[in-house]
């Protein structure tokens, strides 16, 4: 049984490869995690490999830069808008076990989009939709092809035309007031 504090201290910066990795591959890894940092991309980084019962972890550099601090096995980075990253792995690990197929259409698993329809005309809020001719499938949603869209891109593009309009009303007036609310 390993203590708190055996299972929290730094790794090696250059860990020993297991015999179930290939030695030349974490080499390059390491190598490039080093050039990485030494080339002030990042100030650090740490690089952890799992193959069955087996990890490799690599770590360089500093927390911040200058800092003095080392990062370690057990440092917390905050992530952002890595939420496609991270589903995009899980979804692969899935696929590997057999537990999903990447033609698999995405209603298998969440029936809400069953019926899906496209907007062939019209504008928001008041689009023409007509029935997909397919359905989504897991592939289209790792690589950004599945027509799925993001609410505030409607949103935004209204309130703008709408800022625009009443800029132009105001434009020769001696006084007029406008106010906009949210971001621009």
């Amino acid at each position: 049984m390993t203590t708190l504090k055996e299972e929290f201290d730094p790794a090696p910066t250059k860990p020993q490869p297991t015999t179930q990795f290939e030695s030349g591959a974490l080499s390059r890894l390491d190598d490039w995690l080093a050039e990485q940092v030494s080339s002030k991309r990042i100030a650090g980084g740490c690089i952890g490999v799992m193959r069955e019962d087996q990890t490799h972890v690599i770590t360089a550099g500093e927390l911040h830069l200058d800092s003095g601090v080392p990062v370690a096995r057990n440092t917390i980075f905050r992530i952002y808008s890595m939420t496609k990253p991270v589903t995009s792995v899980a979804v692969m690990m899935l696929y590997e076990r057999g537990l999903l197929q990447l033609d698999d259409p995405l209603a298998k698993y969440i029936p809400a989009f069953e019926n899906m329809q496209v907007a062939v005309g019209g504008s928001y809020p008041d689009f023409v939709l007509e029935p997909a001719k397919t359905p989504i499938t897991i592939h289209q949603l790792l690589t950004h092809t599945s027509g799925l869209t993001y609410w505030w891109d409607f949103t935004r593009r209204k309130e703008r035309r709408r800022r625009a309009r009443k800029k132009k009303e105001c434009e020769g007036k001696k006084s007029c007031t406008v106010l906009f609310f949210g971001t621009p």
